[in-house]
């Protein structure tokens, strides 16, 4: 017992005038904020019809992820299909052509189940006119052997998904007529506090969930990946058609409003008083602990307030059991320096 009366007498001793020492305690906390969620997309031109006539057909609805060689529309009764590759078909082709559109369409006839994988090539030989016929017959096009580009529309972002049917079965449509607008993959996607514009979320280290409406995201983090980004803007869209988040378009970015962030299981943390913790330049903090030396040892750290409780900020665990000085402000100014 005498031993820790003696580490007291020893702290009074060394503690600068006005200046306090605590221990970090420790919580147990379930996270939860609201946040705005701002996705950015390449500029992508709307599907355009390549051939004039009635939309006899749809085979696409909004959220759809049309992949190389799935149908689109129908036309006059024949339908459209998805194409991708290096370069859109602009030209007919046929026995003795050559390039990337060749190559291009043997891919979509391999997607087509009309060509075998082994065959592709970027020279148009016979086993290209001949998957080119088994295409046409399936299709119910003119049996040819030449591979004609208004039975297919060009997507410049494989599995982009439909955003929106720009026609409907009944329209009249000529060449150039949008027919379907087409949201590529995000190429960024960021969370902020709600209201903010610019401030993270202060959710813990780990793995959390994007509540939005019904739709819930499981994230491996409050960061999202680029592998996150289509599960997180997919539950988004369907919330916003649900009426249950709210969705803002500006140039090539949207902003949603009405989402929730949330630890996926409750968190420990180190408590402290806001008191103790100096704000810095870059949005993160300053606490100065009790070094081994008894003196003042800056780090800096993530803060969080926790809810319920005023006056009190959340930590880092691996601080829980330090001494830190309660009010830094009572220190000298040469102590206090350290964490600017």
């Amino acid at each position: 017992m005498l031993i820790p009366a003696s580490w007291a007498l020893e702290d009074e001793a060394l503690r600068p005038p006005g200046a306090q020492l605590s221990r970090v305690g420790e919580r147990t906390l379930s996270f939860r904020q609201s946040i705005d969620v701002k996705a950015t997309f390449p500029l992508v031109p709307d599907l355009s019809s390549p051939q004039p006539g009635t939309v006899t057909g749809l085979a696409v609805s909004a959220g759809t992820r049309p992949a190389n060689g799935d149908p689109l529309v129908s036309i006059d009764g024949r339908t459209v299909f998805a194409i991708t590759g290096e370069v859109p078909p602009y030209r007919e082709l046929r026995k003795g052509d050559s390039g990337p559109d060749v190559r291009a369409l043997c891919d979509f006839l391999v997607a087509r189940q009309a060509l075998d994988p082994s065959k592709v090539d970027d020279q148009f030989g016979y086993n290209v006119e001949r998957a080119v016929r088994i295409f046409q017959s399936d299709a119910g096009e003119p049996i040819d052997g030449i591979f004609h580009p208004p039975s297919t529309i060009y997507l410049p972002y494989p599995e982009a998904a439909v955003s929106e049917l720009k026609t409907y079965v009944g329209d009249l449509v000529d060449i150039g007529t949008p027919l379907l607008a087409v949201r590529p993959r995000a190429t960024s996607v960021t969370f902020t506090v709600a209201g903010s514009e610019d401030r993270p979320p202060s959710a813990p280290p780990g793995a959390v969930d994007l509540v939005a409406g019904e739709e819930t995201v499981r994230l491996g983090s409050p960061a999202p990946t680029r592998d996150d980004f289509d599960a997180v803007i997919d539950a988004l869209s369907d919330a916003a058609i649900a009426g249950e988040v709210t969705k803002a378009s500006a140039d090539l970015a949207i902003t949603y409003s009405g989402a929730t962030l949330s630890a996926a299981s409750s968190v420990v943390v180190g408590v402290v008083p806001s008191s103790s913790i100096i704000p810095l330049r870059e949005g993160t903090f300053c606490m100065l602990l009790v070094a081994s030396s008894n003196h003042a040892e800056p780090v800096k750290l993530t803060a969080a307030t926790v809810e319920g409780e005023v006056g009190q900020a959340a930590i880092p665990r691996e601080y829980v059991g330090q001494r830190f000085y309660i009010d830094p402000m009572g220190l000298p100014e040469r102590e206090r320096a350290l964490c600017k």
